[in-house]
């Protein structure tokens, strides 16, 4: 199991005094003639405003990309969203499922992804996707649910569902824009001057995606080195979101 909040914290952790929380405007942008990016300035906590500069920039930034290079101004990368409908199950059996189920018509899409989450309150989440979430995006709550509910019952008939308690939520997955509209297959990175604009398209992906772009900074010789002038930079560091199944349910 991949917790993802855990993931998330573990390596932050690591770059906890780098990591910071700032608001970006039009004119937070700096470009110099040659369309490179000459800085980025925020304002802090205490109201000073504080210059970045760098050899490189790169965003990660999933589907707010597409707003934050219009924002400021920068070249666009086509984006393309992938809207789903995830559903979760919450109950108090502890039965561990991380499956894939692939239905008589094959097809690149499972009839329906699932996997298990320990929430805080010691129950158990189920987390469903695949074909379930891609087919769902026209249906309201209560119609998705209802079709979950049914599917699960199909796939394991030997669950009791009658005191379980069912959510589902809207989501996008943000990936560079294809030309006939498919899913993409790799990690993806577009370079404009100095500024990579990059998505990973799945989570599994990250990994390949952050390779990628070392070995182009590396090819660029590129190394991380930082200069700060101002030693009382007062900046938030921005908090590790909630999976949803800690969110949705009441």
């Amino acid at each position: 199991m991949l917790d993802v909040p855990s993931l998330l914290k573990d390596l932050s952790d690591r770059h906890h005094s780098k990591i910071f929380k700032a608001t970006l405007n039009a004119d937070s942008v700096s470009v110099n003639s040659d369309g490179n990016i000459q800085s980025f300035s925020v304002i802090d906590n205490s109201g000073n405003t504080i210059e970045i500069k760098a050899k490189q920039f790169i965003t990660t930034c999933g589907e707010g990309t597409e707003q934050l290079l219009e924002t400021m101004h920068l070249p666009s990368v086509p984006m393309q969203r992938r809207p789903l409908h995830m559903v979760m199950l919450k109950h108090g059996y502890n039965i561990p499922i991380y499956v894939h189920c692939v239905s008589e018509q094959l097809s690149s899409t499972p009839e329906l992804t699932l996997t298990t989450h320990h929430c805080r309150d010691g129950k158990i989440a189920w987390y469903m996707g695949g074909q379930l979430a891609e087919a769902g995006t026209n249906l309201s709550q209560e119609q998705q649910i209802d079709k979950a509910r049914k599917l699960v019952e199909s796939l394991f008939p030997w669950c009791d569902l009658s005191a379980v308690k069912w959510q589902s939520f809207f989501i996008n997955r943000a990936e560079p824009k294809q030309a006939d509209g498919s899913r993409p297959d790799t990690a993806f990175i577009k370079s404009k001057n100095n500024l990579m604009v990059c998505w990973p398209t799945k989570l599994t992906l990250a990994p390949a995606l952050a390779n990628e772009v070392l070995s182009k900074l590396k090819l660029s010789d590129i190394h991380p080195s930082v200069t700060n002038t101002n030693s009382t930079i007062d900046l938030s560091f921005p908090e590790i979101a909630q999976p949803p199944w800690e969110t949705c349910f009441q």
